[in-house]
């Protein structure tokens, strides 16, 4: 499963906007997506996506409900885990009951292809914990100089208290792609000064018109008005990270051979994956489970079906 954490510092740098359409974009390109709005004390993903959820995040926690009974569905095929706003049990929430939910959304439901999980603003215990449960975290960032501020703060937070040294950047409601790039780079001459994380840039999405229309009709930009500049960007974000996923738990050596997070993932790998077989000088190729294979390691099964069926021909006939 490849986690994402969607934050920014700041409010109002539309971070639960990006964290809405890049979950309905991923799920358009086929992929299984689950949204997690944690921004436990002001919680907004349901009014933007137009949901008004029968339970929330708080009945999980006053012991009412199992987060299975209170995931509802998106759309194009998104599942949202909706927050509750206002509601001062899950603002005060202690860091070990935050810890307690994270380990709920892995025993209780079935793992999607991608969780993203929408952080609140600020630089908090609560922001902490959640970007620290996840793979990636993407810092979305306007031109302006309380959220590049407030970015840094949080960069320098999350890898003095966190240990994460790598974030992702997105530059949102920039005039054009050249206003993103220096942005980005701004803050990477900063970065390269004082801390010590690395940078990846996941581009820049332009103020637009059709955005503004989505977000008063309640719904998502990338399925709305999917021809719109901000869509095309978003969507384009979304490829970045899943490719860089990929490419982070995918590599070949002579052949065939599976970079694994864990030895329990590996001993998996083992008993599903494949195996290569010369049996009287003809080489024969067994895969098992491909399907199984993706939703271990969270591969698009698409791009992953694609990768077995030029790699079987290019080993056998190696091996012939």
């Amino acid at each position: 499963m490849q986690v994402i954490a969607i934050t920014g510092g700041k409010g109002g740098v539309g971070k639960t906007n990006i964290a809405v359409n890049l979950a309905v974009s991923m799920s358009m390109e086929g992929l299984d997506v689950m949204l997690f709005d944690a921004d436990l004390g002001l919680a907004n993903v349901d009014v933007v996506l137009g949901m008004k959820p029968k339970y929330t995040l708080a009945d999980v926690v006053s012991g009412d409900k199992t987060l299975a009974d209170v995931v509802v569905d998106g759309p194009e095929g998104v599942r949202v885990i909706p927050a509750a706003s206002g509601v001062a049990q899950m603002v005060e929430m202690q860091s070990g009951e935050q810890e307690t939910l994270i380990r709920q959304l892995s025993d209780q439901l079935i793992p999607p292809d991608v969780l993203i999980v929408d952080t609140g603003a600020g630089i908090d215990q609560t922001v902490q914990t959640f970007v620290a449960a996840c793979q990636s975290a993407v810092l979305v960032v306007c031109d302006e100089p309380a959220s590049l501020t407030d970015a840094y703060a949080l960069m320098k937070v999350l890898r003095a208290k966190k240990d994460i040294r790598r974030f992702e950047i997105l530059a949102n409601q920039v005039d054009n792609p050249l206003q993103g790039k220096q942005l980005f780079e701004r803050i990477g001459n900063v970065c390269d000064r004082y801390l010590d994380v690395e940078l990846g840039y996941l581009g820049g999405v332009p103020t637009d018109m059709y955005l503004r229309r989505a977000v008063q009709e309640r719904r998502a930009l990338v399925s709305a008005y999917p021809r719109s500049p901000a869509a095309i960007a978003i969507l384009d974000a979304g490829r970045r990270l899943n490719q860089a996923h990929l490419d982070d738990h995918l590599t070949v050596w002579h052949g065939w051979n599976f970079y694994c997070n864990s030895v329990q993932q590996r001993v998996a790998c083992c008993l599903w994956v494949l195996a290569l077989i010369d049996v009287d000088g003809d080489c024969k190729l067994i895969v098992i489970a491909c399907d199984k294979l993706c939703a271990l390691f969270s591969w698009n099964r698409r791009i992953a079906r694609d990768y077995h069926t030029h790699h079987l021909a290019s080993c056998c006939n190696a091996q012939r």
